[in-house]
């Protein structure tokens, strides 16, 4: 299980990746069970312990609460939040995050297969192609 120590709000050492994954199996479930539960790939939230990504380490850090007593993420990793100008914590700024965005497909004036065809947006032939 993490320590006391370990989770206490002194900015130290992030709390090892295989702590991580022990406590969650002492939970009785795995990095990869938490990640389909929440739509991930069940390798992706392995990103977590080598990249800044704060939706991610909400994750992890709510499956190893209990009611008694919660888990914040800059329990786990200090390293990587700060205290505002208000006292909240917040993710350090500057760093990359790890979300990921969906590729959008460009902007294209006319696709492909209508130019090989001599037809424009709207699907209207073109002047001066014979079809």
């Amino acid at each position: 299980m993490i320590s006391d120590a370990a989770l206490s709000l002194d900015p130290g050492p992030d709390v090892h990746p295989a702590d991580v994954v022990a406590a969650l199996r002492k939970r009785g479930t795995s990095l990869a069970q938490v990640a389909r539960k929440h739509g991930y790939h069940p390798n992706g939230l392995s990103m977590v312990f080598s990249q800044f990504w704060p939706n991610a380490e909400w994750l992890i850090s709510l499956e190893l609460s209990r009611p008694d007593q919660p888990v914040r993420p800059w329990e786990l990793w200090p390293s990587r939040w700060v205290r505002d100008g208000r006292g909240r914590m917040v993710p350090k700024q500057g760093q990359v995050t790890g979300r990921i965005t969906p590729l959008l497909p460009r902007d294209r004036k006319q696709r492909p297969a209508d130019r090989r065809h001599g037809r424009d947006r709207r699907g209207t032939r073109r002047l001066g192609t014979t079809e």
